[in-house]
């Protein structure tokens, strides 16, 4: 089936699952499954030493009306102004780190300048139970990868589910876990480097379940610029042993910026 487009003039706000009829119908459509947002970020307007010298889109309120925006035309996507912020900052809910990370990316070039708070998980009260999102997580390995990924993803609090070889494909492990998402924050890295490009990993939202407790020992430490200034070649050289660096030669960096 094709895409179909229907314009509606003189209502004021019509929203996702909402049913259109005549006066006469009185029973509205049973609305579709919508799978719920699972990590959340605070976006803020950028109060760093350098804010202002890259984008012209700097307030609190220019930002919060691109994120209202946003959410109209993503079903997925829910806005809410931090309580006590007086405005100055906006929670964003989403599906996971893509959906963040595209909305992010596209709000820069469109000449934004903000903040954003590490994301977290979005938890919710069940019987009087801590709950968290779970995905289910499909990898396709080298079988001699097999045993670094296990134990990747038990240190996150994974469970494997099923492991069976691909077929038609000789030496290929398929690899099924349960895992929270809070324990898949940064993994895609650390299954790329594991497999040296040569896995795929798929994941999907599957249910919420009991809080599996916290997760310890699987994040590493960060490279911070100790002064103002912009970065020179020899200091990167440096660093470079020291971790993987993602500021460039002669960028513009602040004390207690992250360089790497």
């Amino acid at each position: 089936m094709g895409e179909k487009t229907i314009l509606v003039a003189g209502v004021d706000r019509i929203g996702v699952a909402d049913t259109l009829a005549c006066l006469t119908v009185q029973q509205s459509l049973p609305p579709g499954h919508i799978d719920p947002p699972t990590l959340s970020m605070v976006f803020s307007p950028n109060d760093s030493p350098l804010a202002g010298t890259e984008g012209s889109e700097l307030t609190a309120n220019k930002i919060g009306d691109r994120l209202r925006r946003e959410a109209e035309n993503s079903v997925s996507l829910r806005v809410a102004v931090v309580a006590e912020s007086g405005g100055e900052r906006f929670e964003v809910q989403a599906r996971g780190e893509l959906q963040l990370g595209l909305l992010i990316e596209n709000m820069r070039r469109e000449g934004f300048e903000f903040s954003v708070s590490p994301p977290r998980v979005v938890l919710r009260e069940e019987n009087g139970k801590t709950q968290e999102p779970v995905e289910e997580v499909m990898m396709e390995v080298q079988e001699e990868h097999t045993g670094p990924i296990i134990e990747q993803m038990t240190a996150r609090k994974g469970e494997l589910s099923e492991m069976e070889p691909v077929p038609e494909s000789a030496g290929r492990m398929k690899l099924l876990f349960s895992a929270p998402s809070r324990g898949l924050l940064g993994f895609r890295t650390v299954f790329s480097s594991i497999t040296r490009g040569s896995g795929i990993m798929n994941r999907a939202f599957s249910h919420y379940d009991d809080f599996r407790g916290p997760i310890g020992g699987v994040r590493k430490g960060v490279l911070v610029s100790m002064a103002d200034g912009k970065t020179t070649p020899f200091a990167l050289w440096n660093l470079e042993p020291r971790g993987v660096l993602f500021a460039k030669p002669g960028q513009a960096v602040y004390n207690g910026m992250i360089v790497g």
